[in-house]
C-alpha cells in the first residue's frame, strides 16, 4: 500500500476508533453522572448525528482506501474488507434506522403517563432499540480494535 493509502487508512480508523472510545466511555458517562438525565440525554441528541456522520465518512475512506489496495496489489485484502463493510454496515443501521426510531419513540413517551400499557409498550421498544444500538457500537469497536490488530502485524513485518 502506498504510504499516502496507508496514512488516509490509519488517520481514519484512528480517528472512528478514538471518537467511539471517546464517547462511550468518557462523554456519555460523564454526562448522564453530572448533568439532569433529561439535560443529559438532550446533549446526547443533538451529538449523535455528528458522531455517526463521522463514523459514515471513516468507513468510507476505510472503504476506499482498501479497494485502491486491493486493485493495485492485484489482491483482496479479505478479512480487513469484512470488518469495514460490517463496521460501516453497523454503523450506518445504528445512524440511519435506529437513532431516528430512538428519537421518535423518546417524544412519544413524554406524552403517555409512565405505567400505562402504552408507556410500557413505548418502554420496551425503546429498551430494545436502545440496546441493538449500543450492541452494534461495540461490534463497531471491537472490529475497529482487531483492524488496528492486524495493521500492527503488518506493520512490524
Amino acid at each position: 500500500m502506498s504510504f499516502l493509502l496507508q496514512w488516509f487508512y490509519l488517520l481514519a480508523l484512528a480517528i472512528w476508533v478514538g471518537s467511539i472510545v471517546f464517547f462511550s466511555f468518557f462523554t456519555t458517562p460523564t454526562l448522564f453522572t453530572q448533568l439532569p438525565r433529561e439535560m443529559a440525554s438532550q446533549i446526547i441528541t443533538v451529538i449523535f448525528p455528528r458522531y455517526y456522520a463521522l463514523g459514515y465518512a471513516c468507513g468510507a475512506v476505510l472503504l476506499l482506501t482498501s479497494l485502491i489496495e486491493a486493485a493495485l496489489m492485484r489482491q483482496w485484502p479479505l478479512i480487513r474488507l469484512a470488518l469495514v463493510a460490517l463496521m460501516l454496515g453497523s454503523t450506518l443501521y445504528a445512524g440511519m434506522v435506529l437513532r431516528p426510531e430512538v428519537h421518535e419513540l423518546k417524544i412519544q413517551m413524554k406524552t403517555v403517563e409512565e405505567g400505562t400499557d402504552l408507556g410500557i409498550r413505548l418502554k420496551g421498544k425503546f429498551d430494545r432499540a436502545h440496546r441493538l444500538s449500543v450492541i452494534l457500537n461495540m461490534v463497531v469497536l471491537i472490529s475497529g480494535l482487531f483492524l488496528l490488530g492486524i495493521v500492527a502485524f503488518r506493520l512490524r513485518l
